[in-house]
């Protein structure tokens, strides 16, 4: 996926400003769900036909007819191509400029087993000298979700104008099921996995058969600013039962900190 060779500015300058700024969603409860609709598909329609050189307006697709090696790598393919969506748009500012993290995702034809994880794909556009260029892309972020469908994407603000793009992935196998958020920062032109959190655990499919002891685990997580430090620090409150390193069912912790340090964010001391 050559972003920087299939992006026309003129053509991004056109739509970008209009369907994805952040005054536009503020004001898009004033137009009529019709109008909001055909904004955003005008907007989606440009941006896949930009990064893969083409899109099918009816089925809101575009063919990833050459993944990089990367991409395929990690879905363990080898060869293309491979149908991409839209994942998601989100428009943050950064320095001063106005930026857009787009995010889609890809599998191949008939990618439909339990275990089958569609690859998540990003890329940061930038708004400066009156156009949008390519600030960064990562074809091959990881892989999320199940039976071919993706996790959910959203972009959370982790410090003062430094953002994260949390990637939400669920998982149900044997009577256990599990969810986990993926936080992912950027670094330059490169994005690196900066906290993998537990958010739910259960083995309520299975407990109480075969000697299966039951466990429960919830947790829920709030970024806390913190002075001058330009990430802030990540509490996470929980509740429930866990399975600890040795299999053994414990009490969840119920306050723990995370500070972000060393480009990652790790337990407190």
């Amino acid at each position: 996926m050559k972003l920087t060779m299939r992006l026309r500015a003129f053509a991004l300058l056109l739509v970008l400003p209009v369907v994805f700024s952040p005054s536009s969603l503020a004001q898009g409860s004033k137009r009529a769900p019709a109008q909001r609709a055909a904004a955003r598909a005008q907007g989606e329609a440009v941006i896949m036909q930009q990064m893969y050189g083409n899109y099918d307006a009816r089925t809101k697709t575009s063919q990833w007819i050459k993944p990089t090696k990367a991409a395929l790598e990690m879905m363990g393919l080898n060869a293309g191509p491979l149908i991409s969506r839209m994942g998601g748009a989100f428009p943050f500012q950064e320095g001063g400029n106005k930026k857009l993290l787009f995010v889609t995702w890809s599998v191949p034809r008939n990618f439909d087993c339990h275990g089958c994880s569609p690859l998540v794909s990003v890329a940061v556009f930038s708004q400066g000298a009156g156009k949008w260029e390519i600030e960064a892309t990562e074809s091959a972020l990881t892989t999320s979700g199940a039976w071919g469908a993706p996790g959910t994407f959203k972009l959370e603000q982790v410090g003062t104008e430094r953002f994260a793009l949390v990637v939400n992935s669920a998982f149900t196998a044997q009577g256990q099921t599990s969810e986990a958020a993926f936080f992912y920062v950027r670094e330059g032109a490169k994005f690196k996995q900066a906290l993998v959190l537990n958010l739910q655990e259960d083995n309520g499919g299975m407990c109480g058969a075969g000697g299966h002891v039951c466990y429960s685990y919830e947790s829920k997580y709030a970024f806390q600013p913190k002075g001058t430090e330009p990430y802030y620090d990540l509490l996470v409150t929980a509740t429930g039962t866990r399975l600890n390193d040795k299999g053994k069912v414990v009490k969840a912790k119920p306050k723990q900190t995370y500070v972000f340090k060393d480009g990652e964010y790790k337990p407190a001391s």
